[in-house]
């Protein structure tokens, strides 16, 4: 059993690694490594991203399990990681994209309240509207 302070801490950071999830997706990722370690760097080479936020997402996705960090900022794909390739016979990958994409299926309401994420102007980052039920 864990503590309340632990319970409350999961609670916060679920929606941080749910977007993680949906970035290393969105971006193939879990497309573009296997079983034998890959560079950080020739992933995001052969995906035209930027060298040092892809080794922050694989870092990330890493530290949640479906990827394995190796040295010299390698990375292969774990057992876990393999429900999020396109690929795979159960592959879960749609559920991510449904849940976590711009138009996310989860809105949650709770006691009258209505709770929706949404960027209306375009800024960096994410803004979250809450508005009273009618």
């Amino acid at each position: 059993m864990s503590d309340p302070q632990s319970t409350v801490l999961d609670l916060l950071y679920e929606r941080w690694r749910n977007q993680v999830l949906y970035a290393g997706v969105k971006l193939d990722l879990f497309e573009a490594i296997d079983d034998s370690p890959k560079a950080a760097e020739s992933i995001a080479r052969d995906r035209s991203l930027d060298p040092a936020m892809t080794y922050r997402l694989l870092r990330a996705l890493a530290s949640m399990g479906v990827l394995r960090e190796h040295d010299d900022k390698r990375f292969s794909i774990t057992p876990e990681g393999r429900f999020l390739r396109a690929d795979h016979a159960r592959s879960l990958r749609h559920v991510v994209l449904l849940r976590e994409g711009p138009a996310p299926a989860y809105r949650p309401r709770v006691h009258g309240v209505s709770v929706s994420l949404s960027n209306p102007c375009g800024a960096p980052g994410l803004f979250m509207i809450v508005t009273l039920a009618s």
